[in-house]
């Protein structure tokens, strides 16, 4: 979803349509759900950036910890079948 800043604000763009130069914006707001419709210009809305996701299991809390912690005993237990009990 699109995100953009307006009047000190950050905002969803819900939809926009374009006509003769200028964008109906419709936005809901992030903190506070408002929902407003913006012209561009005379209104300057600026898009944000989005940040990339990063789907590196071993940076996710407390889940990271977890996962090495298990890896550990996976690795260090005896090869029996009962090392994932041990480890819970």
């Amino acid at each position: 979803m699109l995100r953009v800043r307006l009047r000190d604000e950050n905002w969803k763009v819900e939809s926009q349509s374009e006509s003769a130069g200028t964008t109906l914006f419709q936005l809901r707001s992030e903190e506070t759900g408002e929902t407003i419709r913006v012209l561009s210009p005379p209104d300057s809305v600026e898009p944000i950036a989005e940040q990339p996701v990063d789907l590196n299991r071993r940076a996710l809390s407390p889940f990271g910890l977890w996962q090495v912690r298990h890896e550990l005993l996976r690795l260090t237990s005896a090869r029996d079948g009962l090392t994932a009990l041990h480890a819970g």
